[in-house]
C-alpha cells in the first residue's frame, strides 16, 4: 500500500511552482515613507539574465507599521529557505548545544523542585510529619524514606514494563454505515459515507462506495473519490488501487493546490512513473509569473504608486486577459537532488491571438526550488563585455545546484566571440564570462554564510559599495556583514528612525579601467581592506494622500565610512545632509545634499576613490509618460568638482522603460561608466488562464520533494523558556514554614 498516493505526488510538484503570488510580489509599503537611500546603486551593470525564477526581491526588508512601537528588523532577508549554508547550521548546532545544556540543567532543577514539592505535600496531607521548628531531622528522614520507596516502586516499574502498540503498515480502519460481502465474487463492498482509513500512510479515502476484493488484492473506489494526504486532497470519479502490483488509475482526476488548479481525464500510476492524459494546469487566482533581469534604474520604479485604471497589460493590445498554452507533451523527471521538466511543442495565445512557439524548454530547479534554471538563451550586457547574446545548456550538479554554459556573440566596439558559465545553488549565484570583443574576463558571484553574512567576489564587475557606489575591482573576495533596525515614532507619530550599518573584510586589487576623463594611477600592490559603514535617517515629515497620488517625506540623513588597509594607509568618511522623497502624480524624485568631511588616502586609486567630494548634491528622477513609456535619470554632482576628473556629475545615467506595465524593455546609458545596458521584466497575472497538455509524465514520484529533513532551528533561550504550567511550582503559605528544612540535597522549596 505504499503507493497508494502516487497522484498526489503531482501536488508536490505543483505547490511549490518557481512562481511569485501577487501578495508576495507587493511592493514594500513602508518604502514610500521610508525612502530607498542607495541612491548610487546599480544602474551600472545588468547581470546574466536572471530569467523566471524565484523573483527573490533584493530590496531592503523595510516593512513596519508606523503604530508599531517596537524596533522591526530591515537586513536582508536571503533567498535560500530550508537549505541554510554550513555556516549558518554550524552556528545554530554549536548555540543549540550549550542552550541545551542549560535548559537541561534548569529541567533538572525544574524535576527536583516539583519532586520534593510532591512528597512534603503528601507528608503534610497524611499528617505523617507534625510541622514543627524541632522535626527537621525526623522531615528529612520521611522526605529520605519517600525517595527509597520510590526509587523501588520506579525500579519494579521497569521491570514490568517494554509493552509497545505494534502498528503494522497492513493496517486499515473501514468506517461505513454498511459493509456488504459477496462470497461468489470475495468483494467487501462498503455504503454510506465509507471511510478508509490507512494509519501508518497517513492517507484517507472518501467515496459513494468502496470495494475490496479479497482475492486479487484490488481496492476500487466509485463516484465522488476523494483521496486526502497531509492535508491535501485529490478528486476524481473513479480509482483502482492494485496493492500487489503498487499501480493506481482514476479517472477524471481533479487537484487544487495554493492557486494552481490540475485536471485530467485519466491517470495511471506505478511504482516509477505517474501519466496523466489529456489534462489542463489552471489558475482561479491572482498568480503571477514573473520573468525578469535585476533591475537597472537608478531606484526602482515600484516604488511608484499607480492607479489601477492607469496601468497597461499586453491584454490592452490582444484584447484579452487570458493566457492559455498549448504543450504536447511534459516530462517531470525527478531526479535525486533535482527535478527537470521538459515541455515540448510549445503554443503559445493570449485569448485567440497566437503570440510565439517553442519546440522545447527544460526547466531546473533543487527539491525546495529555491531557485530556478533553464536552457533559454542569455541577452544583456555588462561592462567592460559589452552587449552578448547566446544560446544555455543546463547541467546538474552535486547538491541539487545547476551549472549552465552560454557559448556567446558578444559586441563592445567591434564584435567578438566568447563564453559564460552560470552557476546556482540555494546559497550562491556565481557568473563567470569571457568576450574576445575586448578581451576580457569577467566574474561576479555571491555566497551567503548566514542570514545577514555573505561573500561577494568578483573580477573586472562591479561590487556593490552599498552609499559609496558600485565599483569595479581587477579582483576582489569579500565577506559582508549587513544589519538595521526601524524604530517607529522617534519623534512623532509615523517618524521613525532607520539605521543601517555594514561591515566587511576582503582582499582587493585595482582595476585597469578607468571612470570617464579620470587620470588615476592604478594602485601597485592588492591589498586587504577592512571597512565598517552605517547610516541613520530621522524622517522629519512625512505627508501621503495615496488616492491622489501625492507623498512627500523629509529626511534628515548621516552616514559614516572607516577603512583601514593591508598597507596601513586609511580613509574616513562623513556626510550629513537632508533627503527629500516626493511623488506627485505620475512623477517621483528623490533629492538630496551631503556635507562631507573626509580623509582619503586609500591605496586602490581606482577602485576606492572617494568621487562625491565635500559638497555633494544628488537626484533621482522617475517621470512615467504614459501607460507604455517611463524615463528615469540618476546623476550624483560633486558642487566644487574636487573629483579626480575635475567634473561635475560623478553618477550619470538614465533609463527608458518601454511597453505595457506586464512587460516592459528596459533601454539605459551610464555616461560616467561608457556603458549600454539592456533587460527585459515581466509579470503576467495568469489569473483564467491554462496550460492543456496532451500527455504528462512524471518519473520517480516518490523523489519529488527530497528528504523532508525537519528545518533546523534554535532553541530557545534559557532565560526566555516558560515551563508549562503543570511543572511549575507554587507552594502553599500554609507550607512556608518548611523553607527552613535543611535538604541533604542541598535543594529548597520556593
Amino acid at each position: 500500500m505504499k503507493k497508494q498516493l502516487i497522484i498526489t505526488a503531482l501536488i508536490c510538484m505543483i505547490m511549490t511552482p518557481a512562481f511569485a503570488d501577487e501578495e508576495s510580489a507587493k511592493t514594500i509599503k513602508s518604502i514610500t515613507a521610508q525612502p530607498d537611500l542607495d541612491v548610487q546603486r546599480q544602474i551600472y551593470e545588468s547581470p546574466l539574465t536572471q530569467m523566471p525564477g524565484m523573483s527573490v526581491d533584493e530590496t531592503k526588508n523595510q516593512d513596519y507599521d508606523a503604530q508599531n512601537t517596537g524596533e522591526v528588523s530591515i537586513a536582508n532577508k536571503p533567498p535560500y529557505g530550508k537549505n541554510m549554508p554550513m555556516f549558518k547550521q554550524a552556528r545554530i548546532r554549536i548555540t543549540n548545544f550549550f542552550r541545551q545544556k542549560s535548559l537541561n540543567k534548569m529541567k533538572a532543577e525544574q524535576d527536583g523542585t516539583v519532586k520534593k514539592h510532591n512528597k512534603l505535600s503528601k507528608l503534610f496531607k497524611d499528617n505523617s510529619v507534625t510541622l514543627t521548628d524541632d522535626n527537621s531531622e525526623e522531615m528529612v528522614n520521611a522526605v529520605a524514606a519517600a525517595d527509597s520507596t520510590s526509587a523501588d516502586t520506579k525500579s519494579n516499574l521497569q521491570l514490568a514494563g517494554g509493552v509497545k502498540e505494534h502498528v503494522t503498515t497492513n493496517d486499515v480502519i473501514l468506517d461505513a454505515d454498511n459493509v456488504d460481502f459477496n462470497d461468489k465474487t470475495m468483494d467487501v463492498v462498503a455504503t454510506g459515507h465509507p471511510v478508509l482509513n490507512f494509519p501508518p500512510q497517513n492517507t484517507i479515502i472518501k467515496a459513494d462506495k468502496i470495494v475490496y476484493n479479497n482475492v486479487t488484492n484490488i481496492l476500487k473506489a466509485y463516484d465522488n473519490v476523494e483521496l486526502i494526504k497531509d492535508g491535501s486532497s485529490i478528486y476524481g470519479d473513479f480509482m483502482q488501487i492494485n496493492m500487489n502490483e503498487e499501480n493506481a488509475l482514476a479517472d477524471n482526476m481533479k487537484t487544487t493546490k495554493g492557486e494552481l488548479e490540475i485536471h485530467a481525464k485519466h491517470a495511471t500510476a506505478d511504482d516509477k512513473v505517474i501519466v496523466l492524459n489529456d489534462g489542463t494546469l489552471s489558475a482561479s487566482k491572482d498568480f503571477v509569473f514573473r520573468m525578469e533581469t535585476s533591475m537597472v534604474g537608478g531606484f526602482d520604479y515600484k516604488q511608484m504608486i499607480i492607479d489601477e485604471s492607469d496601468k497597461s497589460y499586453i491584454s490592452d493590445i490582444s484584447g484579452s486577459k487570458d493566457i492559455h498554452v498549448e504543450v504536447k507533451d511534459i516530462t517531470l523527471d525527478a531526479k535525486k537532488q533535482h527535478n527537470v521538466t521538459t515541455f515540448k511543442e510549445i503554443e503559445v495565445y493570449n485569448g485567440k491571438k497566437h503570440l510565439f512557439d517553442l519546440p522545447s524548454f527544460q526547466a531546473h530547479t533543487n527539491k525546495d526550488h529555491n531557485y530556478f534554471e533553464g536552457d533559454y538563451p542569455e541577452l544583456g550586457s555588462r561592462n567592460p563585455m559589452g552587449m552578448y547574446f547566446g544560446p544555455g545548456y543546463v547541467f546538474d550538479l552535486p547538491n541539487g545546484s545547476t551549472l549552465k554554459a552560454v557559448p556567446l556573440v558578444n559586441y563592445k566596439s567591434k564584435f567578438g566571440i566568447g563564453g559564460a558559465l552560470k552557476y546556482k545553488s540555494a546559497t550562491n549565484m556565481t557568473d563567470f564570462m569571457y568576450g574576445s570583443a575586448n578581451d576580457v574576463f569577467v566574474l561576479k558571484g555571491k555566497q551567503y554564510l548566514d542570514d545577514k553574512l555573505y561573500l561577494q567576489y568578483g573580477m573586472n564587475a562591479f561590487l556593490d559599495e552599498w552609499f559609496l557606489g558600485a565599483r569595479m575591482p581587477k579582483y576582489a573576495i569579500e565577506a559582508v556583514y549587513e544589519d538595521g533596525k526601524y524604530i517607529p515614532n522617534t519623534i512623532g507619530k509615523g517618524l521613525g528612525l532607520q539605521f543601517k550599518n555594514r561591515f566587511s573584510a576582503g582582499y582587493f586589487g585595482d582595476t585597469k579601467y578607468q571612470l570617464k576623463d579620470e587620470n588615476l594611477a592604478q594602485g601597485k600592490d592588492a591589498t586587504t581592506r577592512l571597512r565598517y559603514m552605517a547610516e541613520m535617517s530621522q524622517s522629519l515629515y512625512h505627508y501621503e494622500d495615496i488616492p491622489n497620488r501625492k507623498i512627500l517625506d523629509l529626511s534628515m540623513v548621516m552616514q559614516g565610512s572607516a577603512a583601514v588597509y593591508g598597507t596601513g594607509d586609511t580613509q574616513f568618511i562623513g556626510r550629513v545632509g537632508p533627503m527629500l522623497h516626493t511623488q506627485y502624480k505620475y512623477w517621483m524624485q528623490n533629492v538630496g545634499y551631503f556635507a562631507s568631511a573626509y580623509q582619503d588616502q586609500t591605496p586602490l586609486l581606482r577602485y576606492d576613490t572617494y568621487r562625491y567630494g565635500h559638497s555633494n548634491v544628488y537626484l533621482n528622477e522617475a517621470l512615467r509618460i504614459n501607460k507604455w513609456l517611463a524615463v528615469g535619470w540618476t546623476i550624483s554632482a560633486n558642487l566644487l568638482k574636487e573629483a579626480p576628473n575635475g567634473k561635475l556629475l560623478q553618477e550619470n545615467g538614465f533609463i527608458f522603460s518601454i511597453g505595457p506595465d506586464d512587460l516592459k524593455v528596459n533601454l539605459g546609458y551610464d555616461f560616467i561608466r561608457e556603458a549600454t545596458y539592456f533587460n527585459i521584466t515581466m509579470a503576467m497575472n495568469v489569473k483564467n488562464s491554462n496550460v492543456h497538455f496532451e500527455k504528462m509524465v512524471i518519473k520517480n514520484p516518490d523523489r519529488l520533494t527530497g528528504d523532508k529533513k525537519p528545518e533546523l532551528t534554535l532553541l530557545p533561550k534559557p532565560e526566555d523558556f516558560q515551563p508549562s504550567e503543570q511543572n511549575k511550582v507554587t507552594v502553599p503559605k500554609q507550607y512556608a514554614q518548611v523553607i527552613d528544612i535543611q535538604d541533604p540535597e542541598r535543594e529548597y522549596v520556593q
